[in-house]
């Protein structure tokens, strides 16, 4: 099966591109380890194998909305 024809039946299925799925999936467990760990956002980014901060950034700027420094200070502001 081809790239292009799997792409095309995922698609069909799910009504989402491959890659849509996977920034899915992707911003989820970003979301989640920035709610629940206490890992910071620099280990976050690794652990999603990100190859830097900028890119990681954008990325979760782009689906979230805001950056994931500003994300996890507005955690911490709600958590009081």
């Amino acid at each position: 099966m081809s790239r292009k024809h799997l792409s095309r039946i995922v698609k069909e299925v799910t009504g989402k591109t491959p890659k849509a799925i996977i920034e899915e999936i992707v911003i989820s467990k970003a979301v989640i380890l920035l709610n629940v760990s206490s890992l910071s956002i620099k280990d976050v980014m690794v652990e999603l194998n990100f190859s830097d901060f900028g890119t990681f950034s954008k990325f979760f700027k782009n689906m979230v909305g805001k950056s994931p420094l500003l994300y996890r200070k507005q955690l911490d502001k709600n958590e009081f």
